[in-house]
């Protein structure tokens, strides 16, 4: 089962040498936040961005590109997570720009869908990638805005949607595809989430700092 780790914008310098350390031994796709990303070079984790920049020019302050990325061999990136959307305000047009150049840079996107539990608006984001890049290795991330933070999330209604997603890409496109869940994931309730079937992974946020949490559901899960 892949774990993909979204720190976010947490921890500081000490706090994440000593996190780098810790998981040197873990099969993990770890997301730091991009101002540390170059110290994640030791281990057997993979290394992921939690974002690419839309622009492929180099004049752009703040941004960071794929080519920057690719150069510290960062493997797997978010894309179209909710929290972009919401507070970036990024759009559908944004959304294929950076999937665009995850491709382009041999970074494989995670492409966020489902944070609204509406099927008309899970195939609308499938769509909007598939379309094009059907040919593309992507992984799908399935993470409700209802879920995220959640302590109880209805895992029945997870394992419902999961399974329309797949066999929503399945009969349209004839693909197969890896699918990630995400969305009030914790230790209290890792046993139940990993028994949720057709899922090949979890993201965690708030129990990926928590390494003593981190260690138990890597144990479980692996």
């Amino acid at each position: 089962m892949l774990i993909i780790l979204n720190h976010k914008s947490n921890l500081t310098y000490e706090e994440i040498k000593k996190y780098e350390k810790t998981i040197r031994n873990m099969e993990v796709i770890v997301l730091p936040s991009l101002c540390y990303m170059a110290l994640f070079k030791k281990g057997k984790y993979i290394l992921g961005s939690q974002d690419i920049s839309e622009f492929i020019d180099t004049s752009r302050t703040g941004e960071v590109n794929g080519e920057q990325l690719k150069s510290i061999k960062v493997k797997y990136c978010l894309i179209g997570h909710s929290e972009r959307k919401i507070y970036n305000k990024e759009t559908e047009e944004t959304t294929l720009i950076k999937l665009n150049n995850c491709v382009e840079n041999n970074i494989t996107p995670l492409y966020c869908i489902g944070e609204q539990n509406d099927n008309e608006i899970i195939n609308k984001e499938i769509d909007l990638i598939l379309n094009k890049y059907n040919n593309k290795e992507i992984l799908f991330i399935y993470e409700p805005i209802e879920n995220i933070g959640k302590v109880n999330p209805d895992l029945e209604k997870v394992e419902e949607n999961i399974n329309y997603i797949r066999n929503y890409i399945k009969n349209k496109y004839n693909k197969d595809i890896k699918l990630i869940y995400g969305g009030g994931v914790n230790i209290n309730n890792i046993d139940k989430v990993k028994k949720i079937k057709n899922i090949d992974g979890i993201i965690l946020s708030k129990d990926s700092l928590n390494l003593e949490h981190l260690k138990l559901i890597y144990k479980k899960c692996k």
